[in-house]
């Protein structure tokens, strides 16, 4: 994580790791952001919801 990332890299990134994010964001949560606050409540959010979104 410490070297720059080329264009290609970032590129495969966003098609591999962004969507199912957004995905999550916007199909499960139906809002644009998290709605518990700090570290420990986002990860329980997003957990709960990559959990579900693997199901």
């Amino acid at each position: 994580m410490q070297e720059r990332v080329t264009p290609e890299e970032m590129r495969l990134r966003r098609c591999t790791v962004e969507h199912p994010y957004a995905t999550i964001k916007y199909r499960i949560f139906g809002y644009p952001r998290l709605l518990m606050r700090g570290l420990s409540g986002a990860r329980v959010e997003l957990g709960i919801a990559t959990m579900a979104y693997n199901l």
